[in-house]
């Protein structure tokens, strides 16, 4: 039981030192995801102008139908992908394949 506990909390709680000197190398993770914030303000925008005309044929086009669905699906994907490109254990895990 106390090698399982120990196995468990060195993988979870395991801080790399670096004894060098050397800083870890830059992540691709690590940049500015200036494409993604681009998207959520395009949208948003796109949501705040259909609120007058909702019947807008761009905009049902554009909005595969329900702007206002689509939008809280767009929020919620923002969300965990900016939850999921944070975190260094998920983004760095040989385990997990996106």
């Amino acid at each position: 039981m106390k090698n399982i506990y120990y196995n468990l909390k060195r993988v979870i709680f395991n801080k790399e030192i670096y004894v060098k000197g050397k800083e870890p190398p830059k992540s691709y993770f690590g940049k500015k995801f200036w494409g993604l914030f681009g998207i959520f303000l395009f949208f948003s925008f796109m949501i705040f102008f259909n609120i007058n005309n909702p019947d807008n044929i761009f905009f049902q086009i554009v909005m595969f139908g329900d702007p206002f669905i689509f939008g809280n699906a767009l929020i919620f994907f923002y969300f965990s992908l900016s939850i999921l490109f944070s975190m260094d254990k998920i983004k760095g895990s040989p385990n997990i394949t996106i």
